[in-house]
């Protein structure tokens, strides 16, 4: 036999064999899977099983409670406060009375990405505008950025607006919040901007606010002029201009105006009341109430007889029967006996017997109520 034909002979016995060791196996061979189609996906391993997410650390009698509170459900963007676990969480005072204290785990909770348990703690977290932790600061200015939920979105802004941004160096981000998306954000802020930190910043930021394309933030930011505001030399020539606003605004600047401590600014609310209600048919709601609260400041805070006069003539303006408002009628009752009280006494008698039930009620009342005062006063 040839070497040739005995190497055929062994290849021959190899293919019969069995692939392993010992017995005969079929001879069938078994084909690899086909390689996918040019350009498929290649397959995906199996997925390793997931970690067990760290438990949330902080102080454990927060964390229980708030457990319970998590457990409610979302009502547009909000825990619902008739659940139980939400409620308990909401009305809890003592876990919260020292706020320092309870920082670190709230903090922790509003860094999570759990958009209940962010709610949760910007419930309950709290800065004095006094705070100076730039570090604690720089967090919270880094969660309220990124913040999707409206309502935390604008609790954060409230509690950064009231504090000196400028100062822990985020004078910027202040000027940004002046343009976040979000209008209840910006009202937020508008509320709280100049109450506790005056700088040339936080006036910068509510100039940004009184131009906003939205009513509400301009009147909050009208609003922030007064009372509790310091009343400095900026904060008057801010006022002044608001005074002259043309649209319906108007009266909320003139009420902020005779609020404020400016020099002689009351008898100029006075006088620009006086030139606005001419006709009393066009006296609406929208700056009726507003005029009312503003000539009774007014005249409480001036020390011009000849202003309370005038003041009066207004007031007297605004209950004229031919308002169209009764509730602006109703509101400037109180302000007669301030602005006169001597001659509000035949006014109020007058309007008791008005047609509109509202009115003739409140001025009997408010014309009772005048009595008693001078009665004592004898």
């Amino acid at each position: 036999m040839t070497l040739r034909s005995v190497m055929l002979a062994v290849l021959a016995t190899a293919s019969l064999a069995a692939p392993g060791c010992g017995g005969s196996q079929s001879s069938e061979a078994v084909a690899p899977p086909p390689p996918p189609p040019s350009g498929a996906p290649a397959p995906i391993p199996s997925a390793a099983p997931a970690e067990a997410a760290p438990a949330q650390a902080g102080d454990p009698k927060i964390l229980k409670l708030a457990e319970a509170a998590l457990a409610c459900p979302l009502e547009e963007g909000r825990l619902a406060y008739e659940c139980e676990g939400y409620k308990a969480w909401s009305e809890e005072q003592d876990l919260f009375s020292d706020h320092e204290k309870a920082w670190p785990t709230l903090l922790a909770m509003l860094e999570s990405p759990d958009e209940k348990r962010r709610l949760l703690a910007a419930d309950k977290f709290y800065m004095p505008s006094s705070v100076d932790d730039k570090a604690m600061v720089d967090r919270v200015v880094a969660v309220q950025k990124k913040e999707t939920n409206p309502q935390v979105a604008k609790d954060l802004a409230s509690l950064l607006a009231r504090i000196d941004m400028v100062k822990l160096g985020h004078g910027d981000d202040l000027r940004a919040l002046a343009k976040h998306p979000e209008k209840e954000v910006r009202e937020s802020i508008a509320f709280y901007l100049l109450r506790p930190h005056q700088n040339p910043t936080t006036l910068e930021v509510l100039g940004i606010l009184l131009q906003d394309p939205e009513r509400d933030v301009k009147r909050q930011a009208i609003g922030a002029l007064s009372p509790t505001t310091d009343s400095t030399e900026a904060v008057c020539k801010i006022v002044r201009e608001q005074m002259k606003r043309t649209d319906d605004l108007v009266g909320e600047a003139l009420k902020t105006a005779s609020r404020t401590r400016c020099e002689g600014i009351h008898g100029e609310v006075i006088d620009a009341l006086a030139k606005n209600t001419t006709d009393a048919t066009k006296i609406v709601n929208a700056v009726g109430v507003d005029y009312a609260l503003a000539v009774e400041w007014a005249c409480r805070e001036t020390p011009k007889p000849e202003a309370k006069k005038k003041g009066f003539a207004v007031a007297k303006k605004l209950t004229d029967v031919k308002v169209p408002d009764a509730n602006t009628r109703r509101a400037a009752l109180s302000a007669l006996g301030v602005c006169d009280a001597a001659a509000a006494t035949s006014v109020l008698t007058a309007l008791g017997k008005d047609k509109d039930k509202y009115v003739s009620e409140a001025a009997a009342k408010e014309l009772a109520e005048l009595k008693k005062k001078a009665a004592a006063q004898k």
